[in-house]
């Protein structure tokens, strides 16, 4: 023997699992090009984690030999095969896996969600699909209809991408508040359902106590950014009615009861204008169920206040220090809080 090389079965796709439609094959010649016969050719896997059916052939009067049935490992994507003779540089064989039809639909996001009756649902509800191994099924369509609340879907008939993640455009919720359903179909397998929860609006309440005499004009800002708040935040959360005592950062005991934010207002010196304009923060919050704010208190710097109010900018920075609030950057890691969604992104 002085040559070895492939005669077929070279860049071949079939289904994970499954056997590549051709064998790979090589052929064995000496220094003058004539077939050699009686040849022991090794197969063995590389990459991929297949088998193969032959890991030793002989090669026969052409100088030819097959491996048999090469079945691909059960993970999409790249596989390889190994053939060598003694004495010879080895040759190799290429074969792409390809995820097999969808076996299981899930729950990719989307669903729970709460939202203004008859406005969309912020995140688009989305399944992922995979075949019997877990590998995505690109391509696959699922199909998505409105079973209950009387909503629309805008893309409901959504392609599989390279995830194995369909998701339609857009759900938007019925007009009126209560339970919405959107379900989920892919040919062959479950209904997968969406809930959402459409609510009407002006259940939430942000309730401000000016700690610093303000003119009427400022304090219109504070109110004009915590009803901003009020229409972000739908629906509603049962009033507090336990005693809050004075103490860290809580100015007052407050014994009345809370619906549903109480924010402290205080416009003092800080650091002379133009460097930090404020400051924020929860002082007590919910621990049933996720960590919400109570009371917070909202600083800002007195030197800053006048010019942010002339600029037009000030109810910008009060909705800010207004989100530190209401747990932005501030309550993301407190106890089983997962309401961030896209951390680190």
């Amino acid at each position: 023997p002085a040559a070895l090389s492939q005669a077929g079965g070279d860049g071949q796709v079939a289904q994970v699992g499954s056997n590549v439609p051709t064998p790979p094959r090589v052929r064995v010649l000496d220094a003058q090009g004539n077939p050699v016969d009686l040849v022991p050719v090794t197969f063995s896997v590389l990459t991929g984690g297949g088998s193969v059916s032959v890991a030793l052939a002989a090669t026969d009067s052409d100088g030819y030999a097959a491996a048999g049935a090469w079945s691909l490992g059960t993970g999409a994507g790249p596989n390889s095969l190994q053939a060598s003779v003694d004495g010879l540089p080895p040759v190799t064989f290429s074969a792409t896996g390809i995820a097999g039809p969808p076996t299981s639909v899930e729950v990719f996001q989307g669903d729970g969600q709460t939202v203004l009756a008859g406005t969309p649902v912020p995140v688009r509800p989305a399944v992922r699909l995979q075949d019997e191994f877990g590998n995505p099924t690109k391509g696959t369509i699922a199909e998505f209809f409105v079973t209950a609340g009387g909503g629309s879907v805008v893309g409901g008939v959504a392609v599989a991408d390279d995830e194995g993640v369909a998701r339609v455009q857009s759900w938007v919720l019925g007009p009126g508040p209560g339970p919405n359903q959107l379900t989920a179909s892919v040919t062959g397998l479950p209904g997968i359902p969406f809930g959402a929860e459409g609510v009407s609006p002006g259940g939430f309440q942000v309730e401000l106590d000016f700690r610093t005499p303000l003119d009427p004009a400022t304090e219109a800002v504070f109110s004009d950014a915590a009803a901003r708040w009020e229409e972000v935040i739908p629906g509603d959360i049962p009033d507090f009615d336990v005693t809050l005592p004075a103490g860290g950062c809580q100015p007052v005991t407050e014994a009345s009861g809370i619906d549903d934010l109480k924010v402290y207002i205080t416009v003092l010196p800080i650091d002379g204008p133009g460097g930090v304009l404020g400051q924020a923060g929860p002082c007590y919050y919910r621990t049933v169920g996720h960590p919400f704010p109570i009371t917070g208190i909202m600083e800002l710097d007195e030197a800053d206040v006048a010019d942010l109010l002339a600029s037009g900018l000030l109810e910008d920075v009060v909705v800010h220090e207004m989100a530190h609030i209401l747990g932005f950057g501030t309550l993301w890691t407190v106890s089983t809080n997962d309401l961030l969604v896209g951390r680190g992104s």
